[in-house]
């Protein structure tokens, strides 16, 4: 299984959508939060915000010290398993605030292999992205996907994602996955 891990600051021109504060089908968001967004993620540039980067721009701007003009969420708990799709969260506190939270993603296989990934970052007052980026698609990259944001002891967020083959997937993927 091969996949990438994301953790990145958006930059502050980054329009996020109405707050989310929910604690219902698989979606927990503190009210501490000011944004709260969740799904399938495509990337924009701010200079053609209607087409989608496309993998190489996206991989050549996570290789700098840049930040995304513009990231935007579908609102999907199901993911179809295609190669370069991101899922993840994106959410900050409001403004002024920042705090050091840990991230787990834990992943469980359709045949009960689990795996967990644990990352330390900081979500502050502009938009961060804790998501998972499939490269190379198998059978190990199906399943679910656990991303619980903590810190200390609080949770901050808790989200559950399935991913399922293309085969499966029934729902409208954003402009920057293909079927």
């Amino acid at each position: 299984m091969t996949f990438s891990r994301f953790i990145l600051a958006l930059c502050a021109s980054t329009a996020l959508s109405t707050p989310i504060f929910a604690q219902t089908g698989g979606v927990f968001s503190s009210p501490e939060l000011a944004s709260f967004e969740f799904g399938m993620l495509c990337y924009y540039s701010n200079a053609n915000p209607n087409v989608p980067l496309t993998p190489a721009e996206i991989q050549a701007i996570a290789e700098t010290t840049a930040s995304y003009d513009d990231v935007r969420a579908d609102g999907s708990l199901v993911v179809p398993a295609l190669p370069n799709t991101v899922f993840g969260v994106l959410s900050s506190f409001p403004s002024g605030q920042s705090h050091n939270v840990t991230s787990i993603i834990n992943h469980t296989t359709p045949t009960g292999v689990r795996n967990e990934d644990y990352y330390d970052f900081t979500i502050g007052d502009i938009a961060e992205i804790d998501g998972w980026r499939m490269d190379v698609i198998d059978e190990t990259s199906l399943g679910t996907y656990v991303f619980t944001a903590k810190r200390g002891a609080d949770l901050i967020y808790e989200i559950t994602f399935t991913v399922v083959p293309p085969e499966q997937f029934t729902g409208t993927t954003p402009p920057c996955v293909n079927l």
